[in-house]
């Protein structure tokens, strides 16, 4: 469960949610395909996060079932392709209906410049990405995460990795996590090394 929450497996889930689907399957017998369906998803996106973190083989670990794990994340990862797909939609929607609907590019330009500088990442280090909703130029801040816990030599702090804020554009009001990101096609891999090679 505290390896769970370290992760970045994907947008709006939580260990509960599967855990809920899965106790309700075995424990009453109830199982609505469509939320069981998306809850096998979410449990084999965790485990199979966790078997990259702790650098443990795949195949090795899956066995007989590692075509039915890659179809699962396979699923999974084309739902939230699509629901990210949606939010840039909308996203869009809103920049052409308002700021990108004004009709003197000046007065657009000098919209977008006051609402980026009144917003901020706030973190201390920050990597420069276009908004895929808008295009705007935004900050999206970054930071190494630190696991931090008590043993009986002490306290302890393990390096968990870089990780990128939101995605928060003030000019078409799209968020987007880190996962979400790498869905919109936005370059976190490059992103996160600026991180690994600044810590």
């Amino acid at each position: 469960m505290e390896l769970a929450k370290t992760l970045d497996v994907g947008p709006g889930m939580s260990v509960a949610n599967a855990l809920n689907v899965r106790n309700a399957a075995a424990h009453f017998g109830v199982a609505i395909q469509a939320d069981f369906s998306v809850a096998v998803g979410e449990m084999t996106a965790y485990v199979d996060a966790s078997l990259t973190k702790l650098n443990v083989s795949r195949n090795e670990f899956w066995q007989l079932a590692t075509d039915a794990a890659q179809q699962a994340l396979l699923l999974r990862r084309t739902r939230d392709r699509e629901r990210v797909e949606a939010l840039v939609d909308a996203a869009r929607a809103r920049y052409e209906a308002g700021i990108g609907n004004l009709p003197d590019d000046e007065a657009r330009e000098k919209v977008i410049e006051q609402l980026v500088e009144g917003s901020h990442p706030g973190t201390d280090d920050s990597t420069e990405v276009e908004c895929p909703g808008c295009g705007t130029d935004l900050q999206v801040g970054i930071e190494f995460e630190w696991d931090v816990g008590r043993d009986r030599g002490g306290w302890d702090a393990i390096p968990l990795g870089p990780a990128l804020h939101d995605l928060d554009c003030p000019v078409c009001g799209l968020v987007l996590s880190q996962s979400e990101m790498e869905h919109a096609g936005l370059p976190v891999a490059d992103m996160l090394g600026y991180v690994d090679e600044n810590y």
